[in-house]
């Protein structure tokens, strides 16, 4: 029997990765591969990863809940847009395994994490 060598990537907190939404979800919710935005920290594959779903949908920019990345991370060179009011609970087995995930600057990581917790009952500290 030939062993098949399994690797466990662990995504860190400001990776943009591709997460697998459910396809039975109900809207407002993302249906789909979006890209999302780690912002959980003391990340493994046994707990799920906390995210933040991104869209190329143009949102509008008087929206507190979502913030337009300055740096473009998508290969396609669009502009991205964080939605900030969906935070996400996913099994590692949802995020799609690419090559090394790119770091959400982290200007725009403290943007995101003040508009995350516009929703949330506890002040954004950056550290």
């Amino acid at each position: 029997m030939r062993r098949v060598k399994v690797v466990n990537i662990t995504y860190g907190v400001r990776d943009f990765v591709w997460v697998d939404f459910p396809e039975n979800a109900q809207k407002p919710e993302f249906i789909g591969i979006h890209p999302a935005v780690v912002i959980s920290i003391k990340n493994n594959n046994r707990i799920p990863y906390l995210v933040l779903p991104a869209t190329s949908k143009a949102q509008d920019t008087t929206d507190p809940y979502v913030w337009k990345l300055i740096k473009r991370l998508r290969v396609d060179m669009v502009d991205t847009w964080v939605i900030c009011s969906h935070i996400y609970a996913v099994a590692h087995t949802r995020i799609q395994k690419r090559a090394s995930p790119l770091k959400v600057d982290q200007h725009d990581f403290d943007q995101i994490g003040q508009r995350c917790c516009i929703r949330l009952p506890f002040e954004y500290s950056e550290k």
